[in-house]
């Protein structure tokens, strides 16, 4: 069974910096540009940015044959708490519910689900309807009151009150009229020459064609199915086999993330930091936001500015920094205990990640592996404390 993620400190960053991609233009909702614009001129503690070639940064850099940091033993940053090698496991924290193995199948056949369009019943309330709309205020067409083929989800509150409720009970292939009032403060809209129509309170008829119900449709677990899709990562082609590779897969997570949490609680680390890994995650941090610049045609200040809102990529850096040093830690702390556990990666243990090569770099990939075989150990470490 194939257990590797991709981690770098710039994906994970993205959640604890409470940072939104998705509301371009707008500020950080975590109110980062107010507090940062009051010390523009401030750097973290690790510097500028300018200071850092994330540019240049690539996935395995900084890293050895053996999946190691070049020039670091992690053992002379990280103290190991006495029992890393057989840290007693929470039993009732760690087991997966029959409820986690079935939101995880659920979340397998949503990757395989299908939209199936329905033309024979009413719409009803959480249905996915496709429509053709077109709004009057007074009789008089306004801009903006008007779509075809439009997908409305009935009951999500995408619409002004009253309008999704209306579009329930009705059957495909019916064209029906719903009156609904716009709410206080709705923005003005004009009609087709221009002239202002008032819209905020105001009442209007919309004149609709409800022209089809899609429908997800999950696949049956079959043979068949599962072969298709969780032979590769579970290993298994029969779908009496699903149940038990899901609660196993989940097992295994729970138990690693109980370890994970324990040893960098209970670890201590050195203060000073190798420069080769904080480097790394710098880099690799400034690299995440450096990519979405360059697809948008644009540089990184320009971006971490007017689509992030902060001052400048320092001001940024200033408040990503906690998370930017948590991940040096642990990229010690896994190197420590591969160090302390004699982990060696060999060629058949990279055997199963060679498509990720090309992309991420073979030291890269051997760190990952390495990883995987560490908390292998740990996992059965526990297993055998318990």
């Amino acid at each position: 069974m194939k257990r590797f993620v991709f981690r770098t400190a710039a994906l994970a960053l993205c959640a604890a910096v409470g940072l939104s991609l998705a509301a371009c233009g707008g500020s950080s909702s975590s109110g980062s540009a107010a507090s940062a614009s009051s010390s523009a001129a401030a750097t973290a503690s690790f510097g500028s940015y300018t200071n850092f070639d994330y540019a240049s940064f690539a996935y395995d850099q900084d890293q050895d044959a053996n999946g190691h940091w070049q020039g670091v033993t992690a053992g002379d940053y990280v103290t190991l708490p006495a029992d890393y090698a057989a840290i007693p496991l929470d039993a009732g924290a760690v087991t997966p519910t029959e409820a986690d193995v079935q939101d995880a199948l659920n979340d397998l056949l949503a990757g395989s689900a299908t939209l199936q369009q329905v033309t024979d019943r009413p719409a009803a309330s959480g249905d996915s309807v496709n429509i053709n709309y077109k709004g009057t205020v007074d009789g008089v067409a306004f801009l903006g009151g008007e779509a075809a083929g439009y997908d409305l989800t009935l009951g999500s509150g995408a619409f002004i009150p009253g309008f999704e409720d209306q579009i329930v009970g009705h059957t495909p292939g019916e064209t029906f009229d719903i009156t609904v009032t716009f709410p206080d403060g709705y923005d003005d809209s004009s009609d087709s020459e221009g002239n202002p129509i008032v819209l905020s309170g105001a009442e209007a008829v919309f004149t609709v064609t409800l022209n089809h119900i899609s429908v997800t449709v999950y696949p049956e677990v079959t043979d068949e199915w599962v072969a298709a899709n969780m032979q590769e990562h579970y290993g298994i082609t029969k779908a009496s086999q699903v149940n038990e590779a899901l609660y196993n897969q989940l097992l295994y997570n729970n138990q690693a993330d109980y370890l994970y949490n324990y040893l960098m609680q209970n670890a201590v680390f050195s203060e000073e930091l190798p420069a080769v890994v904080l480097n790394y995650e710098v880099c690799a941090c400034l690299d995440y936001y450096n990519r979405y610049a360059v697809y948008l045609g644009t540089d990184l200040e320009t971006f971490v500015c007017a689509q992030m809102g902060y001052s400048s990529v320092d001001a940024f850096l200033i408040e990503a920094e906690p998370a930017i040093l948590q991940y040096c830690q642990e990229d010690l702390l896994y190197q420590a205990l591969a160090e302390a556990l004699e982990i060696t990666v060999t060629e058949d243990d990279m055997a199963p990640y060679a498509e990720y090569i090309p992309s991420y770099g073979e030291n890269y990939v051997r760190r990952q592996v390495m990883i995987n075989l560490m908390m292998d150990k740990l996992i059965a470490g526990a297993a055998a404390a318990a």
